[in-house]
């Protein structure tokens, strides 16, 4: 697994609470593109947890700097995602094949290996 962390950015938190709709839709936004239920959470050092359907902490949102209710956090957000193979991109060992190169142009797109 690699890991894929995202550059610093402003996300307005409200410590010690469920996190809002426009902010969950602003880390999954960062995250990238997760198929499936999203579950997250805040605990009391106010990292907010996502899981994926089921996968408990897939992924972690955590403030550079402790803050209060109301303020604005600037938070680094990582998760850890597969490597892609460079020619065999759904990794069943057959090349070449058709949906090796539709996955190819999948992950161009942005999306997860398969």
């Amino acid at each position: 697994m690699l890991s894929k962390t995202k550059s610093f950015f402003p996300l307005a938190l409200v410590a010690g609470s469920a996190i809002t709709a426009p902010a969950l839709a602003q880390a999954l936004h960062v995250i990238g593109h997760t198929p499936g239920r999203h579950a997250p959470s805040v605990d009391r050092n106010s990292t907010i947890s996502i899981r994926f359907d089921g996968q408990v902490n897939a992924a972690s949102i955590t403030p550079a700097a402790p803050f209060k209710a109301g303020e604005v956090a600037m938070v680094s957000l990582s998760r850890n995602i597969a490597a892609c193979d460079s020619i065999d991109f759904n990794q069943n060992g057959v090349f070449p094949e058709d949906q090796d190169g539709i996955d190819f142009f999948n992950v161009l797109a942005d999306g997860a290996c398969a």
